[in-house]
């Protein structure tokens, strides 16, 4: 694991230091980010969040990042805690470009809430909904609903123990089709049947599930050596 931090600082190294030397830099936005959260069963671990990739857990879902630019930002060296989704990126990044984004896109633009540490406008977002799998999740303002099986490595592991990082699984793992309600003081049915009635409706709008096998033709060895676009 230290070894990958150690060559992904130097890959990292090397593009700024390219846009640099380029002339390149004083008009970048770099973004650093990641899609889920780190794969307990690899040695990773999310702690303290709950859950590891795979899962609708915080652990497997929410991710450090930042953004960087040396002229593009009103406000620097500041922790946003603002609610943004991957899906924001791609209009966020458009509007940093001075461009406008489409009407009716899933994402929002957080263009000025990453710049200024502006209000987000975004609300709600649906961290998954996989009829496959038999697991959907939804979050509505702080309240968040995990509907189906939770998926192996769900609970909350040790850091380090014995020299070694641990990949328990635990009795979490795929445990019953029931609704999930996180940041109550008591119980509210009334806002389990608001957040599923969302949930719904997401359901209705979405595509048609697609989850094909991997392509062996996008294997490293018919690309130089690297993985192509497929490999997932």
């Amino acid at each position: 694991m230290e070894s990958m931090v150690t060559i992904l600082d130097e890959a990292v190294g090397n593009v700024t230091q390219a846009l640099e030397s380029r002339g390149f830099m004083n008009n970048a936005l770099i973004v650093f980010t990641s899609d889920n959260g780190g794969a307990q069963s690899s040695g990773a671990n999310n702690s303290p969040l709950r859950g590891s990739k795979g899962t609708l857990f915080e652990g497997g879902t929410r991710v450090p990042g930042f953004a960087y630019s040396q002229n593009l930002l009103q406000y620097r060296a500041y922790v946003n805690q603002a609610l943004i989704h991957a899906v924001d990126w791609f209009p966020t990044l458009i509007s940093a470009a001075e461009g406008t984004p489409d009407v009716g896109i899933d994402g929002i633009d957080q263009w000025e809430t990453i710049r200024s540490n502006a209000t987000t406008n975004r609300t709600e977002m649906v961290y998954n909904i996989d009829d496959l799998g038999g697991h959907s999740a939804i979050r509505v303002g702080d309240y968040k609903l995990i509907r189906g099986k939770h998926g192996h490595f769900s609970g909350w592991y040790p850091l380090y123990s014995n020299g070694s990082y641990q990949a328990i699984e635990t009795a979490h793992g795929h445990t019953g089709h029931h609704a999930m309600l996180f940041n109550l003081k008591a119980q509210h049915y009334d806002i389990v049947t608001q957040l599923q009635h969302r949930l719904q409706y997401y359901r209705h709008t979405a595509v048609p599930v697609q989850n094909p096998s991997a392509d062996d033709r996008s294997d490293p060895q018919n690309y130089g050596g690297y993985w192509s676009p497929g490999w997932c």
